[in-house]
């Protein structure tokens, strides 16, 4: 059996000596991009929710055909609507959707052309009562090409049709499986 001898402290430090500068960069290097890498972490911050209060998360409309805002709104005579009202807000000035209710409209003052320009801000040429399917852009067109989602309710399954519920009267929201 052979043995190798040990090499002395004196003998290993001139092998350190001769390695230390490599040492020395890959330490440097090493360090420099710790620091770089940290910088970069924390100089990425992520995203920011939306402030709350300044995005809506639902919008509610209830239509109260042949009643006047005044007659609703704020009346002991309606005290359910009055307590959904307290917990939201209310648009004082679009409460009448009807003929001539805004300066320069041209909206019929029948059901079914105020609920069709409800939505879509124009009568479409409604007159009174229509079946399925006007092509104008409507709302819900705009909130889904936004990347919203909407929903649409209608009272004891919308009895009289497309005249008080305009959303199944578009053809672009006539088969949603939101309405």
């Amino acid at each position: 059996m052979v043995r190798r001898k040990r090499p002395s402290n004196r003998e290993g430090s001139s092998a350190a000596v001769k390695r230390s500068p490599n040492r020395i960069i890959l330490v440097s290097l090493l360090l420099a991009l710790s620091i770089f890498s940290l910088t970069l972490v924390t100089s990425m911050r992520p995203l920011a929710a939306a402030p709350v209060g300044l995005q809506f998360d639902h919008i509610v409309i209830i239509a109260m055909e042949n009643q006047n805002y005044g007659d609703v709104i704020g009346s002991p005579s309606a005290p359910f609507i009055n307590s959904l009202a307290a917990q939201g807000t209310t648009i004082p000035n679009y409460h009448s959707y009807g003929a001539n209710a805004f300066s320069g409209d041209n909206i019929n003052g029948c059901s079914a052309a105020c609920y069709v320009a409800l939505i879509s801000g124009s009568d479409n040429g409604v007159s009174d009562g229509y079946s399925c399917c006007l092509t104008g852009t409507t709302l819900v067109d705009q909130l889904q090409s936004a990347g919203l989602t909407w929903q649409a309710y209608c009272e004891s399954g919308c009895p009289r049709g497309n005249d008080h519920f305009p959303f199944t009267g578009f053809a672009s929201d006539a088969n949603s499986p939101d309405i």
